[in-house]
């Protein structure tokens, strides 16, 4: 299943969108349980949305009344980072689009998540940042970034030579079987 960030991607990006309300039925909103993952896309598939990243719910979905929103949810709306950006939404500053929206009082379901990646090598989803030289979207979860601080560590020279070094190193790490797991 997926979530549409419309209005939101740029702020979903740059992991300053932890939460999202919804206008959706009790049903739908319970298919969302803690712990699944699900693909974010910056619109709608129907309109031409592509897919943006993933993201796992990290409570349940639950009703709240717009007027009872809290403060904080302003910056975990991602509306904070859009105000520093100067984007507007539906043509009224982040600030008055949230004032009207609390003053509505609507029931919408609360979807509070955490932008997710898939480490790159074990498969684990993992809310580490992405590394690596620029352009590569390499990933690792915390575990297999300790190993791979020590893998580079014993073959630092190739690792900073040139971007087709560092990526074989890379790919030769991606083979080897985690610590944890041996």
């Amino acid at each position: 299943m997926i979530i549409s960030f419309a209005w939101t991607t740029d702020a979903l990006l740059a992991e300053r969108k932890k939460v999202t309300r919804r206008d959706w039925s009790k049903e739908y909103a319970a298919k969302f349980r803690q712990g699944t993952v699900h693909d974010a896309y910056d619109r709608l598939p129907r309109v031409h949305g592509k897919k943006v990243g993933n993201v796992r719910i990290a409570t349940p979905p639950y009703p709240e009344r717009t007027r009872d929103i809290p403060d904080a949810d302003f910056e975990l709306e991602g509306l904070g980072y859009m105000e520093e950006k100067g984007l507007l939404i539906q043509k009224k500053t982040p600030r008055k689009f949230f004032e009207d929206w609390r003053q509505s009082s609507q029931v919408l379901f609360v979807v509070r998540f955490d932008l997710v990646f898939a480490c790159n090598r074990c498969g684990n989803w993992t809310t580490a940042l992405k590394f690596g030289l620029h352009g590569t979207n390499l990933c690792l979860c915390p575990l297999c970034w300790i190993d791979w601080q020590c893998y580079a560590e014993e073959r630092a020279t190739l690792c900073n030579t040139s971007k087709a070094d560092f990526l074989k190193v890379y790919h030769d790490f991606r083979a080897t079987e985690r610590k944890d797991k041996v």
